[in-house]
């Protein structure tokens, strides 16, 4: 019985390394990098969300400031008037978007594939 309970606990640790080793291959981060994408005026900008930099970008009614810091970006201020571009927030998640519409800048966030998904459709 005593080599029964050592084949036991040998499994169960090679059960725990088996699950870790795959845990951390899926969890490790090793897509592609998210980058931020602004569109204004017929324009395309891209930039990576892990390098920080404050950016204005031109519109019909004036500048929208955008801000990349802490791997998240967000419409720090713009000329228009309600100002619901900024209530959007910080974005960091792919497929994540902001948009000033009188002022024609659109910010999202893209990856090389999403990490959260709301939905299948088959």
């Amino acid at each position: 019985m005593l080599n029964f309970k050592k084949l036991d606990f040998a499994a169960l640790l090679l059960s725990i390394s088996v699950i870790t080793v795959f845990s951390v291959y899926v969890y490790s981060g090793n897509s592609k990098a998210a980058s931020v994408r602004i569109e204004a005026g017929g324009r395309v900008w891209i930039y990576p969300l892990d390098e920080d930099r404050e950016l204005s970008i031109e519109g019909p009614i004036g500048i929208t400031l955008i801000l990349i810091t802490d791997n998240t970006a967000y419409i720090k201020d713009s000329p228009c008037p309600d100002k619901l571009c900024i209530l959007a927030g910080k974005l960091n998640k792919t497929g994540q978007w902001a948009a000033c519409l009188p002022n024609r800048v659109f910010v999202s966030i893209e990856g090389s594939e999403n990490e959260d998904i709301d939905d299948l459709n088959y």
